[in-house]
């Protein structure tokens, strides 16, 4: 009897002997050492993709569209017509226009050419008529005067000849009078108004004509067409966007606290969802200068420029960025499970002795995975690698290496 007594002490304290060794054996713990590596800082969010430099094309005046001659994607020289707005009052101006000018421009042509034509003719002909006569009456005085030289005329017959001279020599003159009289200095001056209002009226009703031909104001591509044929439009309607596709720019959305890590020169990764596995390269051009909502955001639009090559991003494509924001050659990093609080205070359980040791440390910046200790630990130092509670300080720690995140 005594015996199994004994016997049944020995094994509770075999038990118990076995299950204290068990408590205060030291416990299995994932630890991750502090090791010097490169560090990227990332700023990771959404951008929108516009050409670099673009126009819109405006509707001049109210019409219809009568004929659209390009489409979406089309490649565009500077003046190419891209549709054309129908205006038949328009139409009947620039008739009237045009006849008006010919009308003027044939008044100022017979004003510098000295009169109405008609009348040039009939005074040319009386000239010439008379220049004849007084031509005739002097060979005629000549023979009378030799005639009254022999006494075989009189002296009257000769002063009858001459008077008839001077008489048809006033009818001369009175001819290049009435030629002046055509065309005097207010008819030209009127005359050359006339032309020049004309000219005016016609300019500017041509130029409303070449603004119902809606034409691209620079070469690119045709991104953008908001208008069929048929369809009315008023001064001002956008009716298209003609853009250089070949260089984007990008509106990057950043959030309000990571807005100060961004300055202009900073590279930036773009990849677009519906090309999977391919990257682009822009550079930061400019920061914002005020912060808006966007949607439950407050935002900063960061401009960034990229090449296009092939013109592969269409305006509009919704794209994921990267900015580099920050990089260290050589930072002490730690993976950012790591990291844990206590009293408000960022620290870590280090691995001292094989005892776990709350650790309070300083940060530098972080990448996706890792982030750098600026103070409180040493390179080559073991940390618990994750933030599980079941690792506590002051424990027992039998540390397990693993891979230090990048």
């Amino acid at each position: 009897m005594k015996r199994w007594i004994i016997g049944l002490v020995l094994a509770a304290v075999a038990v118990f002997a076995f299950a204290w060794t068990r408590k205060s054996a030291p416990k299995e713990v994932p630890v991750v050492k502090a090791v010097r590596a490169p560090l990227l800082s990332l700023i990771s969010t959404n951008a929108t993709v516009e050409p670099f430099e673009w126009r819109a094309v405006t509707a001049g005046m109210a019409g219809r569209i009568g004929h659209v001659l390009v489409k979406v994607n089309d490649q565009v020289l500077a003046g190419r017509v891209l549709a054309m707005v129908d205006n038949p009052a328009l139409e009947s101006e620039i008739a009237a226009a045009e006849a008006n000018y010919q009308q003027a421009g044939a008044a100022n042509d017979a004003v510098q050419r000295g009169g109405p034509a008609r009348e040039r003719a009939e005074i040319d002909a009386l000239e010439a008529k008379l220049k004849s006569q007084i031509a005739a009456a002097i060979r005629e005085r000549e023979a009378t005067e030799r005639l009254v030289s022999k006494n075989a005329a009189t002296r009257s017959e000769l002063t009858a000849v001459s008077d008839r001279i001077a008489q048809l020599e006033v009818e001369l003159k009175s001819t290049a009078a009435r030629r002046a009289a055509l065309v005097d200095t207010r008819d030209a001056m009127l005359a050359d108004s006339r032309l020049k209002q004309a000219r005016k009226e016609l300019d500017e009703v041509s130029s409303r004509e070449r603004r119902s031909n809606l034409q691209a104001p620079i070469a690119g591509t045709v991104y953008e067409l908001s208008v069929k044929a048929g369809d009315w439009v008023d001064p001002g309607k956008l009716v298209a966007k003609v853009g250089d596709l070949s260089k984007l720019r990008l509106r990057v959305f950043v959030d309000e606290p990571d807005l100060g890590r961004v300055s202009a020169g900073m590279k930036v990764k773009v990849n677009w969802d519906a090309f999977p596995g391919e990257n682009w390269e822009a550079v930061v051009r400019q920061v914002p200068t005020q912060v808006t909502a966007m949607g439950t955001r407050m935002v900063g639009e960061v401009i960034a420029e990229m090449p296009n090559p092939g013109a592969r991003i269409p305006s509009g494509a919704n794209v994921n960025v990267e900015i580099e924001a920050e990089k260290v050659d050589g930072a002490l990093t730690i993976p950012k499970e790591a990291l844990r609080r206590k009293d408000g205070l960022l620290g870590v359980l280090a691995v001292e002795d094989g005892i776990l040791k709350w650790r309070t440390i300083r940060t530098g910046i972080s990448s996706l995975s890792s982030v750098q200790v600026v103070d409180g630990l040493k390179e080559g130092e073991a940390v618990v690698s994750s933030s599980d509670p079941q690792w506590a300080e002051g424990m027992k720690a039998a540390p397990v290496a693993r891979a230090a995140g990048g």
